[in-house]
């Protein structure tokens, strides 16, 4: 048809002075082939030509033998090629090249032909492929020396799928009062040298019903997962679940310090926290003294109860019980000048009701102290009381040391008006007459006292009646009329009295004083 084809190549000859050279011509030119006369190296001219004889036709078809149409993912599926020679008996030789043209990839490469007169078969067998949709099978035989090429394609329909993608939720874990973690998930499954990043976009979804007060009795919480925005032309997806885990909140419970009396009763037994959520109550927690306290001292406050969503650090407080004042008063005494002392005693007040005298550890003394010899007042003291529940408030008393009111008084009785005044004022004088009054004041012994300070005790002496003893010049050494007081040898004192004024008339010259 007016195409020309030609080939140059130098050839050697062997040693018997043949030339051998093969070469394939081209399907399409069927001619008849001359090889132009070439002068050999020897000077010998070579001439030869041939006529190409023509190829046999061939025609291939392609039909599925087993399997469904469309195919289940991973079915398996058998194709068959049959090569038929369109004229003539000789049967076709070769192999068939089994291509999904759609996926572009082999089903089954260079599958033998085998059969006879004229009519020759080669099968593949193979899966759905995992690309859904339409795929285009084709059956191509590529000839040999006798047969021209002849190619065969069938349509399948092959049901979509795809590898699948895990995507799990990862764990998480909170204290209880704190806000979700950011939930995350973890994909595998990619192939190959497949990644998230190259196989996928958009995110998948983990999500929980647990907000920040879910209490921790619902833990674990599940994280569902689900697609999201999650997307992939290669791959599907299998969503697993993850947990989040509640733990307990650190909290600190401080029992608060108290003080009572003893005797008293217990507080109300309080406390403090810390790290606990607004609105919420550490269930069942209670403080108390565990341990019997009916003494003065110190004790540890304790707590106890349930503490739901926390976890909880105890610290102890302290309850106090202090020591009740007891009123320790010593008692009034009197004693006459010259006596011994008297046993100084005193009176408890105060004691918790049902205690007295017998439960105190060391019980106080009372004394007067220093030197407490002449009449007058001294104050009688109390100390040393000692016990475990209660303490000492001291009340002083008062010794009194008087002069005897009864009693010898040198044979006459104590504070004694002697001769010429009668102890009843019934005695007589003659009018205008200086009357000596006299007198003792003894101590407890009948002696009498001659020191200063019986003046003064004078004053109070009312043994004779209508007598105003206050313009008394009150020193001992006074020698002034009416006036003076003195000690006289007799171990007695006396005290001159103008009865100008104070005689009533009795008689002519007597009067009652």
């Amino acid at each position: 048809m007016g195409q020309t084809w030609s080939r140059t190549q130098n050839v050697t000859a062997d040693s018997n002075g043949n030339i051998n050279d093969q070469f394939n011509l081209p399907d399409w030119f069927v001619a008849t082939y001359k090889v132009d006369t070439k002068v050999m190296s020897s000077g010998t001219v070579v001439t030869s030509s041939f006529t190409d004889a023509p190829k046999d036709d061939t025609a291939t078809t392609l039909s599925r033998t087993s399997g469904t149409n469309p195919s289940s993912p991973g079915a398996s599926l058998t194709f068959k090629a049959t090569v038929q020679r369109l004229s003539g008996t000789a049967t076709p030789t070769g192999d068939i090249d089994f291509l999904d043209q759609t996926a572009g990839t082999h089903l089954c490469d260079k599958v033998a032909l085998s059969g006879s007169a004229g009519t020759a078969t080669a099968s593949c067998s193979t899966t759905a492929r995992n690309t859904g949709g339409d795929h285009t099978i084709r059956a191509s035989y590529k000839g040999d020396s006798n047969f021209n090429t002849s190619n065969s394609s069938l349509t399948q329909t092959v049901t979509a799928t795809k590898p699948k993608l895990t995507v799990t939720c990862d764990n998480k874990s909170r204290d209880y009062g704190a806000a979700n973690p950011t939930l995350t998930a973890t994909i595998t499954g990619f192939q190959g040298s497949d990644t998230q990043a190259n196989s996928t976009t958009g995110a998948p979804s983990c999500t929980t019903s647990a907000n920040a007060t879910s209490p921790v009795s619902g833990s674990p919480y599940t994280i569902t997962a689900s697609q999201g925005t999650l997307a992939s032309s290669k791959y599907d997806f299998t969503f697993v679940n993850g947990a989040l885990t509640v733990d307990k909140k650190a909290a600190t419970v401080t029992a608060d310090n108290q003080t009572i009396t003893y005797g008293q009763a217990d507080p109300a037994f309080t406390f403090q926290t810390t790290g606990v959520l607004s609105g919420d109550t550490l269930t069942g927690v209670s403080c108390d003294v565990p341990v019997a306290h009916a003494h003065a001292r110190s004790y540890d406050i304790t707590r106890s109860g349930n503490t739901n969503n926390y976890t909880v650090t105890y610290n102890k407080g302290t309850l106090t019980v202090g020591e009740k004042e007891l009123n320790v008063t010593a008692d009034n005494q009197t004693k006459t000048l010259g006596q011994s002392d008297p046993s100084f005693t005193f009176t408890y007040s105060g004691f918790v009701s049902g205690e007295g005298a017998s439960v105190i550890g060391t019980a106080p003394t009372c004394s007067v102290s220093g030197a407490h010899n002449n009449v007058g007042t001294y104050a009688i003291t109390c100390s040393g009381g000692a016990d475990n529940n209660y303490s000492f408030k001291y009340v002083d008393g008062t010794l009194k040391i008087q002069y005897a009111a009864t009693g010898t008084c040198l044979g006459s009785a104590g504070h004694t008006i002697l001769q010429p005044v009668n102890a009843d004022g019934s005695s007589l004088f003659k009018q205008g007459s200086t009357v000596p009054a006299k007198f003792r004041v003894c101590d407890a012994n009948g002696n009498s006292i001659g020191t200063p300070d019986v003046v003064t005790s004078f004053r109070l002496i009312k043994a004779v009646n209508g007598l105003d003893f206050s313009p008394v010049d009150k020193a001992v050494v006074s020698t002034t009329p009416d006036t003076a007081f003195r000690w006289s040898a007799a171990d007695q004192w006396i005290f001159n009295i103008n009865t100008k004024s104070k005689m009533r008339g009795v008689g002519t010259r007597a009067g009652r004083i």
